[in-house]
């Protein structure tokens, strides 16, 4: 009888053993790929990395920084919407990437359908910067000169639609100057060019463009900003070197191809690190309010909203590009360029 009894009991636990989840593996078990569709060692690649440090301590799994870039980063962006939807991709990009593009190209994938969002990274103005021997000292000299000397000068940008591209057309449009742009595969390339003497102007995010500041690698002329850097307060805002109202600060965010389970998702967002130096915390949300143990408002907005985020809910191939057209200004609300008010369903970090 007691032979009897053991073979049931051996047989029940075999039954719950391999039961519905049984085999089921802790997420994450193996390595997660971080898509930047930059090249290496520009602005977006160089907060990425900072990010994938937080991941990889939280996480306990390594994060592998896979760098495609291409077409204004469109290419990395769909290489990430083809990937599976088991949370071992993370698409990393920002308004230009995310948005932008679909007005720029002709996109291979769905920027609204093909992408979940994680999280959003801070903003970033940009420095606009010059070769070290370019004749201009101020940004006011160097408005004069570009007059003086139409179609003379060149600038090097992360490609056509990308952040410094864009920074560059306002600003041809609202000096009444005219220079070459010239794309890159990304704002790091674009800058060894400019400390080497190839191009002769460019904006970039501080990040990057500090450290050959720094050296007298380059020139710097302003921040596109209202107030002046903490880590470099000696750089003029553009109101203060001669150019009011010439804002532009670009934001960064986090994706999973569509159909990641909500759990992974979550999962990403909490493990996301913040504050993220040396960004700060500049986020359209309160971290320390969605932080908070047992906050019951773990969420900025219902899981069905937060897609709206990439293009205000309109066509992705024709995303909402708030105040696109021209005013005179060069970004920042109302001043011409996505400012970021169309991520306003985001997910805040909630953790």
């Amino acid at each position: 009888m007691r032979d009897v009894i053991r073979i049931i009991a051996i047989a029940a636990l075999a039954v719950v053993t391999s039961g519905p989840g049984a085999n089921a593996q802790v997420y994450p078990s193996r390595p997660i790929t971080m898509n930047v569709p930059y090249a290496a060692g520009g602005p977006l690649d160089v907060m990425v990395r900072v990010v994938a440090d937080g991941l990889r301590a939280a996480l306990g799994q390594a994060i592998v920084i896979e760098n495609v870039a291409g077409a204004g980063g469109s290419l990395g962006v769909g290489r990430a919407a083809r990937a599976a939807p088991d949370g071992y991709t993370i698409s990393a990009g920002n308004w230009s990437t995310h948005v932008a593009n679909g007005a720029v190209y002709a996109l291979p994938y769905d920027l609204r359908s093909d992408f979940d969002p994680v999280s959003l990274l801070p903003y970033e103005a940009n420095v606009i910067i010059a070769r070290k021997n370019f004749p201009a000292s101020t940004l006011g000299e160097l408005i004069t000169w570009l007059k003086q000397n139409p179609d003379k000068a060149s600038a090097g940008t992360s490609g056509i639609g990308g952040p410094s591209y864009m920074v560059a057309a306002f600003f041809q449009i609202r000096t009444g100057t005219r220079f070459a742009l010239v794309p890159y595969r990304g704002a790091g390339p674009a800058l060894l060019d400019l400390v080497a003497g190839q191009v002769d102007i460019m904006s970039t995010g501080p990040a990057i463009a500090l450290p050959h500041i720094r050296d007298g690698a380059v020139k710097v002329y302003a921040v596109t900003a209202k107030d002046r850097l903490a880590a470099a307060p000696d750089i003029p805002t553009t109101d203060e070197a001669g150019l009011p109202g010439f804002y532009f600060s670009a934001w960064a965010g986090l994706w999973v191809p569509k159909g990641t389970a909500r759990d992974v998702i979550d999962k990403l967002e909490c493990a996301t690190p913040w504050p993220i130096p040396p960004y700060g915390g500049v986020l359209p949300c309160s971290p320390s309010r969605c932080r908070r143990p047992g906050n019951s408002d773990r969420r900025r907005s219902a899981p069905s909203t937060r897609r709206r985020s990439t293009n205000g809910g309109r066509s992705s191939r024709r995303p909402a590009l708030r105040g696109s057209e021209p005013t005179g200004h060069a970004a920042g609300p109302g001043h011409g360029v996505v400012d970021g008010s169309s991520l306003g369903s985001m997910p805040c970090h909630r953790c």
